[in-house]
């Protein structure tokens, strides 16, 4: 399962769990994610903006999904991605397919 991080610019990059847990398939699906979006590896996490500020005020920038070794499967590597979706967006589609996807499995 690959991990859905909302995240701001400055410091912190993000705080709290995941927005979502999902399966790459999913994610890529709900998430316009693809390969190109590859950020950097899982050796240290990715930042955004002025590191030395604190701009959590502003609210959540980027969308950045972390897809782990187990989780890589051939054409995504291992690391961090980034949705081209703004932060509003991608947390309404997550939304919206959970609530179909619980309204499906009930049926």
């Amino acid at each position: 399962m690959v991990k859905v991080w909302p995240v701001y610019e400055g410091y912190p990059n993000t705080i709290g769990e995941p927005w979502a847990v999902l399966l790459l398939d999913d994610a890529a699906r709900i998430l316009d994610l693809a390969p190109g979006g590859f950020l950097m590896d899982l050796s240290s996490t990715p930042r955004f903006g002025d590191s030395g500020r604190n701009l959590t005020l502003a609210g959540y920038r980027h969308v950045v999904v972390e897809v782990s070794e187990d989780e890589a499967v051939p054409g995504w590597k291992p690391g961090f991605y980034r949705s081209p979706l703004s932060p509003a967006e991608a947390f309404f589609r997550l939304q919206v397919d959970q609530r179909l996807g619980d309204q499906w499995r009930d049926e």
